[in-house]
């Protein structure tokens, strides 16, 4: 499911009335990370399981709610790898993944004028994991992010948006190790994980329309 979730996203975004979309002013920022973090412990021997930290993008669109509210549609994608810990340099690569995180939620913006307005952001969704190597299975869990930033208005329908944001995944869901990833042939990657947690700062540029 190589782009299943990119899919499911344009779904999502399609789904909203194109009414709404007429009688709101809608903010689309295209963003681009440096997402960093991320790690798991093989229920087996203890070893940490590493994600490489790397550039991720992404994109958020925003309807006002009231004032100084916003209601956000939030995704990013990270291609990276997944690394068995040893220490550098022998941490060993065991396959590529993208990491996907789709989130709905909301922003405030406590002040409405100016041209620098800092905000605060809050998500719930899912994180999809989706390994590179086609055997292997590919795992959604729930998850929730949290962050802040502020907007840069050089006219009030352009202008720069930088932001850090947060993220945790709810990976053990029964209270014991979880196959995170599996293939029909028998191997898996098991892990004691209870929580993932990664962290993005994110730059762009958001237009109103």
């Amino acid at each position: 499911m190589k782009h299943g979730v990119t899919v499911f996203l344009m779904l999502v975004l399609t789904a909203v009335p194109c009414r709404l979309c007429r009688a709101v002013e809608l903010e689309v920022t295209p963003l681009v990370g440096y997402t960093f973090g991320g790690s798991f412990e093989e229920g087996y021997t203890g070893t940490d399981l590493d994600l490489e930290e790397g550039i991720s993008l992404g994109a958020a669109i925003d309807f006002p709610l009231d004032q100084g509210r916003q209601v956000e549609f939030y995704y990013s994608r990270q291609a990276t790898e997944l690394e068995a810990g040893g220490g550098i340099p022998t941490d060993e690569v065991l396959f590529d993944i993208d990491v996907h995180y789709i989130q709905i939620g909301g922003t405030y913006t406590w002040r409405d004028e100016g041209e620098l307005r800092p905000f605060i952001v809050g998500t719930l969704g899912v994180t999809h994991f989706d390994p590179e190597p086609s055997g292997l299975s590919s795992r959604t869990r729930f998850s929730l992010g949290l962050g802040g930033g502020a907007k840069a208005y050089i006219t009030e329908r352009f202008g720069l948006r930088l932001e850090g944001r947060g993220f945790a995944t709810l990976i053990d869901d029964d209270g014991g190790d979880s196959v995170i990833f599996s293939d029909p042939g028998g191997l898996s990657v098991v892990v004691s994980s209870d929580i993932f947690a990664q962290f993005v700062f994110n730059f762009g540029v958001f237009f109103r329309f």
